[in-house]
C-alpha cells in the first residue's frame, strides 16, 4: 500500500514538474542544444515568495533561438552578448517564436519581459 502511495506520488511531481520540457522541433540534432533559463535573482527580491510556475524552452540549432513560455508575458526584449558583440532583438512570448540570430558561441543571453520578469542563459 505504501509503495504504491510512493509510486502515484512521484508520478504526480514528475508530472507537474515546471523543468520538464518537450522539444519544438522533433529530435534535437547533433549541432543544436537545449539552453538553460533561469530567472535572474537580484538584491531587492529578498523577501521569500511562491515559486514561479513559468518554464521557457529554448533551443538553439546553430543560427536560431527558439522559445517557448509557459505563460505569456507579453513582448520580450533579448539580448545576446558574446566576443563578438552585443545584439540586440523583440519577439513575443505569446506563442512559439524563432529568433535568427547568427552563428555564436560562448554567448548570454539575457531576455526582458513586458511583464518585467528578467531571465538569463549560456549558449556554449
Amino acid at each position: 500500500m505504501m509503495k504504491k502511495i510512493f509510486l502515484i506520488l512521484l508520478f504526480v511531481l514528475i508530472a507537474l514538474s515546471p523543468t520538464l520540457s518537450i522539444s519544438l522541433h522533433g529530435e534535437e540534432s547533433a549541432t543544436g542544444q537545449t539552453v538553460d533559463i533561469s530567472k535572474s535573482t537580484t538584491a531587492r527580491n529578498l523577501k521569500p515568495k511562491a515559486p514561479s510556475r513559468q518554464s521557457i524552452y529554448c533551443y538553439y540549432d546553430g543560427s536560431s533561438l527558439y522559445f517557448s513560455f509557459t505563460y505569456s508575458e507579453g513582448d520580450c526584449d533579448l539580448t545576446v552578448s558574446s566576443a563578438s558583440g552585443i545584439q540586440s532583438y523583440t519577439f513575443s512570448s505569446d506563442a512559439p517564436e524563432s529568433v535568427f540570430i547568427g552563428a555564436v558561441s560562448g554567448a548570454s543571453i539575457t531576455i526582458l519581459t513586458e511583464a518585467g520578469n528578467t531571465y538569463v542563459g549560456e549558449i556554449e
